[in-house]
């Protein structure tokens, strides 16, 4: 195997450096921002926050990704996905769907520094249809 062009930095030396160009927050304030972004997620603080069309949780230019089939560019897009999609929901109890609307949390683990968070949650998903809960496990990345 060839090493010659291995990178000489020492292991101590970090592979970025925040030059100030970017946030800095406290795991504290980090953890407190993902733990408002959640309780607005559930139902009903949720429909509110979709009423706003730019939910100020979002930047101007937020990227959101689900999964590797779509990703919602701009503010409007987020907030109409993250909040709006299980408010309608909420408000058309008798339709059937299998997502259902997100009632409470719990965090499981989260990881943050700067300004990203790695968090995974379990969110209860209620299905008045079928009258049933569902523990989705939901991870995501923050910036």
């Amino acid at each position: 195997m060839d090493t010659s062009n291995t990178d000489d930095r020492d292991l101590q030396t970090p592979i970025f450096e925040n030059d100030g160009s970017y946030p800095s927050f406290t795991f504290e304030a980090l953890y407190n921002m993902t733990v408002n972004f959640f309780d607005t997620f559930m139902f009903p603080q949720n429909a509110k926050e979709a009423l706003k069309i730019n939910s100020t949780f979002f930047a101007t230019d937020a990227l959101g990704r689900v999964d590797a089939t779509r990703d919602f560019e701009g503010n409007e897009l987020n907030t109409e996905y993250a909040f709006g999609l299980f408010a309608n929901l909420a408000l058309n109890r008798d339709s059937f769907t299998l997502l259902g609307v997100p009632t409470r949390y719990t965090l499981i683990h989260m990881a943050a520094n700067e300004y990203i968070v790695s968090v995974a949650l379990v969110v209860d998903f209620h299905v008045s249809a079928l009258g049933i809960t569902n523990p989705v496990e939901v991870s995501s990345i923050i910036t």
